[in-house]
């Protein structure tokens, strides 16, 4: 399934709740940030933030924490600057439960993901989530770059392929597999080429086959995005089937 809704994305209600039948998808525009939103991170995200280079991708990661954090803190009644997160050992935040102890807060799940000037945060409840956003780059899709990110098959296809066609179909690969290894959460271990999805231009979004586990395919359901043009996107959900609703996000609400 694609769910393309251009800029269209709605302003959410005020009050953020999280339904193990949904899956929320939030648009991030990375803007620069205001000294109030900076002021909700943790000691560790200014650390971190202060190692990057450019100022603006400095400013673009304290937008999508403080960001990440604002969203959470709605479906968790808290302000922003008390939501407790941690790393997993692959690098992926989550909340953190010495902070967040209720069951039902637990159980809440949540992805980020950005690339250029744009986010987007999935957040559901119940169920795992993944989620991959990136800006199309045509001087990304080299030939000696296909065999450490495709399968046989997939490869194949692309080699078909020319132009703008090879570059769509090579992102449409690339962000379905990034989806469903992050939402797995366990980072890179499961080798990209051990994973194959559909990725023809008019193929519903599926994952195919997973090296070593040919039950994991039925686990699943992927589902493409269109947050602007210019940039590929794709949601993976542990489920057969989710209720996915998009929304906006505005600081200054």
């Amino acid at each position: 399934m694609a769910l393309t809704t251009g800029f269209l994305w709605p302003l959410p209600p005020l009050a953020a709740r999280a339904d193990p039948e949904e899956v929320h998808v939030w648009r991030i525009p990375l803007t620069p940030p205001r000294p109030e939103e900076a002021s909700s991170l943790s000691p560790e995200e200014l650390e971190r933030a202060s190692h990057y280079y450019l100022a603006r991708d400095r400013d673009r990661f304290v937008t999508a924490r403080a960001s990440l954090r604002s969203i959470l803190g709605g479906y968790l009644d808290s302000d922003a600057s008390q939501i407790g997160l941690r790393q997993t050992p692959w690098g992926r935040p989550e909340l953190d439960p010495a902070v967040h102890r209720q069951e039902a807060r637990c159980a809440l799940d949540f992805n980020l993901t950005h690339s250029g000037n744009l986010a987007l945060l999935a957040v559901t409840s119940g169920r795992k989530i993944g989620i991959d956003l990136e800006q199309i780059r045509p001087q990304v899709v080299e030939d000696a770059l296909l065999p450490h990110v495709c399968s046989a098959s997939e490869l194949s296809l692309l080699l078909s392929l020319q132009g703008e066609e090879r570059v769509a179909a090579f992102f449409r690969c690339w962000t379905r597999k990034e989806s469903y290894l992050k939402a797995r959460g366990e980072g890179l271990i499961l080798a990209l080429t051990s994973v194959s999805v559909s990725l023809g231009k008019d193929e519903t979004p599926v994952l195919r086959s997973v090296a070593g586990d040919p039950d994991e395919v039925s686990r699943w359901s992927l589902v493409d995005l269109s947050p602007e043009p210019g940039f590929a996107a794709c949601l993976a959900v542990s489920a057969s089937t989710a209720d996915i609703r998009v929304r906006q996000w505005r600081m200054d609400r």
